[in-house]
C-alpha cells in the first residue's frame, strides 16, 4: 500500500489495515520503493504479489519496467 499517488486515496496504513483485518499480509511503502520491494518479495517467496489500483497506477508501474 502506498501514499501519494492521488489526493483522494486512503492513507497507506488505513488501507493495509483493511487487508490485515482479514488475515491477509499487507506491506506499506513509498510509491517509488514499492515496485522493487514487491518484486523482491515475489522472488523470495511462493506467495503472489498483487498490485491493484487505478489505471494511472498501472500505467506508472508499466512505465517503470
Amino acid at each position: 500500500c502506498v501514499d501519494g499517488f492521488t489526493p483522494n486515496a486512503l492513507p497507506k496504513e488505513q488501507l493495509a489495515g483493511y487487508f490485515r483485518k482479514y488475515h491477509t499480509q499487507a506491506e506499506t511503502s513509498v510509491l517509488e520503493d514499492a515496485l522493487p520491494k514487491a518484486l523482491k518479495l515475489a522472488e523470495s517467496s511462493e506467495n503472489p504479489v498483487v498490485i491493484c489500483g487505478s489505471l494511472y497506477l498501472a500505467s506508472w508501474y508499466l512505465n517503470q519496467r
